[in-house]
């Protein structure tokens, strides 16, 4: 038990200092943690409020729990999110797809926390947790590489400066952006981590090298059912560090081939049945992509919306979350290992060379992927938008930083490590290097801290649905629109439907509904009619299958809300 704890000494110590790190960067969340939820989103002039994206959180992990009590009894489940693209459909999964959405859900961790806390408690609690679980798999990934170039250093002295690089995953403006407005890939990062982990366990590890490529195969087909950037920039990643790894050990070329073919054989398997399992439990979701207007890809001009300016890398406090490409003092951590790798090419033939190659991959795929994340602010993201399959799907370039982070943490470890092994060489004492070490984690810690208030908000009204219904929403609004969310948390309290729910791909069959019936139905809202007694309903009724109309009375005078 000694020697156990003696080892795994980091693990309470460093979730206590995440956690508490946690606490500070989401102030005051803590101060009214069972009533409030945080809303980091723009303040519109039409509304004293906006709702953000976690009250989609909340409807996924209610229809979460609800599709493990339907499996439970054996009734069908209704799956609501990506029905819409086409309005007249029944939306009703087989048993075989509740239960790989069940397996595949991002939600468990609030769907757990839900056993023994209320909703409020539960989504505060998945925000703050994020901050250990993102630490610990980031400290994991940094210290599987920096351990091959610190063997100098203790055991002890590598984890804290793997623990100091995992700041930068842990604090990063852009993740805690995404977590408190409701993204769930603020969370997943955790899940990319341990991918980027496991990758690293299949270059250096050679026994049981089969069961980490099946793992690291099931982190690519969750994500494929989660966050499909994670998937694709997952699959990039681990092509880049393969590829890479064979071409640096030139000297054991065919070997290092042999090795990884040797590995793929054993886990295609399970390749071939996650992608066979994505494609036949998703068809709804690639049928709304292809009957939508953005089939052939969203058009340059709205993701040119959605790319930061150049100047925003230095800018702090950034509002919208889609710009935030901040990251602290990352920049000058990327210009001092370029200046290192410079150093090491003047005098090659007495440098480290297996370190070189480290310092070069990372420096190259940080620099490469940044550039990305600018979107059409560079010309670099034109040529992926160009040739590389579904990136021309995402209007969000900025979503890249999610793997700018991790690199840059580890150009961080290998630089704290190459920093500490210097003054060891030159016999300095503990405490200098301590000290260098202490001042690294205070200037990232700093740096990423926004200086700026979280707004905090409560819940909206969530309309009670019945078994069976299917519903009408009035307003009636494009489903990009902040309604679409509200549409779809107050689904969640029942199993129903609705024809004018959220979907992030707008259907022709969908465009064609919003101008038959949109501008109709919020017109004879806003005049008080009882629109449940019109020929329109009555077409609904004939044409969608709509059993009921919900009038959001707090919205339809809005007279932004009309076609």
């Amino acid at each position: 038990m000694v020697q156990i704890i003696k080892k795994h000494w980091y693990m309470p110590v460093f979730t206590l200092v995440y956690i508490i790190l946690g606490l500070i960067f989401t102030w005051p969340l803590v101060t009214e943690f069972s009533t409030k939820v945080p809303n980091n989103m723009f303040i519109e002039a039409e509304h004293t409020y906006v709702w953000g994206d976690h009250i989609q959180v909340y409807a996924g992990f209610r229809e979460h729990k609800n599709m493990i009590a339907n499996l439970a009894k054996n009734k069908p489940s209704l799956q609501k999110e990506f029905c819409y693209g086409e309005v007249d459909s029944e939306c009703t999964l087989t048993t075989l797809e509740s239960i790989s959405k069940i397996v595949f859900s991002p939600y468990w961790l609030h769907t757990m926390f839900n056993v023994f806390f209320d909703d409020n408690y539960v989504y505060n609690l998945v925000i703050l947790a994020s901050f250990p679980l993102t630490g610990i798999a980031g400290l994991f990934f940094v210290q599987q590489i920096i351990k091959k170039h610190a063997q100098s250093l203790s055991r002890n002295f590598q984890l804290v400066i793997s623990f100091i690089a995992s700041l930068f995953v842990v604090l990063a403006p852009i993740r805690i952006h995404h977590i408190l407005v409701g993204h769930r890939n603020g969370w997943l990062l955790a899940g990319f981590l341990l991918q980027l982990f496991v990758v690293e366990k299949i270059i250096d590890t050679k026994k049981y090298n089969w069961a980490w490529q099946v793992v690291c195969v099931l982190l690519i087909v969750y994500f494929a059912y989660t966050e499909r950037f994670y998937m694709l920039y997952g699959l990039i990643y681990s092509a880049a560090r393969v590829g890479w790894y064979v071409v640096s050990h030139k000297n054991n070329y065919k070997k290092a081939v042999d090795f990884f073919i040797e590995g793929l054989k054993k886990s295609i398997w399970v390749g071939v049945a996650g992608i066979a399992a994505y494609i036949i439990n998703n068809g709804g979701i690639l049928n709304s992509i292809g009957n939508s207007d953005i089939s052939n890809g969203r058009p340059l001009d709205l993701i040119t919306f959605y790319s930061p300016k150049l100047w925003y890398i230095f800018q702090r406090v950034t509002l919208e979350h889609e710009h935030v490409i901040y990251f602290g003092v990352g920049p000058i951590i990327l210009l001092m290992c370029g200046i290192l790798v410079i150093k090491f090419l003047r005098n090659w033939k007495e440098t480290n060379k297996n370190f070189v190659y480290e310092l070069v991959f990372f420096l190259g795929m940080s620099v490469l992927f940044l550039l990305i994340s600018f979107g059409t602010s560079t010309p670099v993201y034109e040529f992926f938008y160009t040739y590389v399959p579904t990136f021309d799907l995402s209007r969000t370039p900025i979503r890249a930083m999610f793997l700018v982070i991790p690199l840059v943490s580890v150009l961080t470890g290998l630089l704290c490590a190459y920093v500490v092994q210097k003054i060891q060489e030159k016999e300095g004492s503990v405490v200098l290097q301590g000290g260098i070490l202490a001042v690294m984690a205070i200037a990232i810690s700093w740096s990423l801290y926004s200086f700026e208030p979280i707004s905090l908000i409560g819940l909206p009204q969530a309309y009670e649905v019945q078994e069976g219904e299917k519903i009408v929403f009035v307003p009636v609004t494009e489903p990009g629109h902040f309604f679409g969310s509200l549409y779809e948390f107050s689904l969640s309290t029942g199993n129903a439907t609705s024809v004018n729910g959220y979907n992030p791909f707008i259907t022709k069959e969908m465009e064609e509904f919003y101008k038959t019936f949109g501008n109709d139905l919020n017109k004879r809202a806003q005049q008080g009619e009882d629109i449940e007694n019109t020929f329109l309903f009555k077409r609904l009724e004939q044409e969608y299958g709509v059993t009921d109309v919900i009038l959001m009375h707090e919205y339809i005078s809005d007279p932004h809300l009309t076609y």
